[in-house]
């Protein structure tokens, strides 16, 4: 275990040999960096990132590009392209960790009083690295930064009832299937029912 300058353990119940702490650190080791074209695993490699923390399945890093002072991003190690090519442990601790940025944004930086989370998965979304990330973005008010702008631009009648109830079907299904279990990703387009 790598330790930089950790001065506190997390306020949230997480195994101690799974996560490190501290401030800005280069020497985290990269097991399973799987794509060498992606930007997000070449900088897991090569320990370019400023890591506030590191689990056994993701990192804690400040973002390169904040939005936000204080901007920070959670990222799964395995390179996974999005939110469903991730393995529910994978999912699990990127929720975690970001609960814990959350508390600690809100905690350090006086003047953030609330944090908006944010995963884009895929192109159409604007995912702008093809590697998952959810960002932990701390706000305050006036800051500029807006969501608002297309909200409510479709009718809840949009979804046909067919669409409703298949969404449903396949929601209940995934939870209820094996899919949920600690190392399984579930595969694209493929039916709970037909794993």
């Amino acid at each position: 275990m790598i330790v930089c300058g950790a001065s506190k353990a997390p306020t949230v119940p997480v195994p101690p040999e799974t996560i490190v702490f501290g401030g800005p650190c280069r020497n985290v080791s990269s097991p399973n960096v799987a794509d060498d074209e992606c930007a997000f695993c070449q900088n897991i490699a090569e320990n370019q990132f400023d890591v506030i923390a590191r689990g056994s399945r993701s990192l804690v890093v400040l973002d390169k590009h904040p939005i936000n002072r204080g901007h920070i991003l959670v990222i799964p190690i395995r390179h996974a392209l999005d939110l469903a090519s991730m393995t529910t442990a994978e999912v699990a601790e990127v929720a975690l960790f970001a609960q814990a940025a959350d508390r600690a944004i809100r905690r350090v930086l006086d003047a953030a009083v609330a944090t908006n989370l944010l995963m884009s998965n895929g192109p159409a979304a604007d995912q702008g690295v093809s590697h998952a990330h959810l960002h932990v973005i701390p706000r305050e008010p006036g800051d500029g930064y807006e969501f608002r702008e297309d909200y409510a631009r479709y009718p809840l009648e949009a979804l046909t009832e067919f669409e409703r109830e298949s969404l449903v079907e396949e929601v209940g299904g995934l939870l209820h299937n094996a899919d949920v279990e600690a190392d399984r990703p579930c595969a694209r387009g493929r039916s709970a029912s037909t794993s």
